[in-house]
């Protein structure tokens, strides 16, 4: 038996866990009506991502649940549902914390 782990990392090789890194991608809105921003970053999987589970963002502050996969050129684009803040402060706050904690990027609109 012969197993293609191209792409994939083997984080144990005794039990021969793997996992994969995927793209992901999600809005962060300072309002119900208002954008503040579109996060953008990698996330290590252990499983098939698949619409409907959570997936733990790295740092483990915030889990989001994917809301559509998408194929692009052989990899999986990964997106999550959006985040709704009632502030732009809090938004930012967390913007911040995501670029700081968790090595996404975040490109905020009001700065395009």
């Amino acid at each position: 038996m012969h197993l293609d782990l191209t792409g994939y990392d083997i984080i144990d090789p005794i039990t021969t866990k793997i996992t994969m890194k995927h793209p992901i991608d999600f809005s962060i809105f300072d309002s119900p009506s208002g954008a503040y921003g579109n996060v953008t970053g990698e996330v290590e999987f252990t499983q098939v991502p698949k619409v409907g589970i959570e997936v733990a963002l790295p740092g483990k502050f915030c889990s989001l649940k994917i809301t559509h996969l998408t194929e692009l050129d052989g990899a999986t684009l990964i997106g999550l549902e959006d985040v709704v803040f009632d502030s732009h402060a809090a938004a930012a706050a967390f913007a911040e914390r995501l670029e700081s904690e968790a090595g996404m990027f975040c490109v905020r609109y009001d700065e395009l």
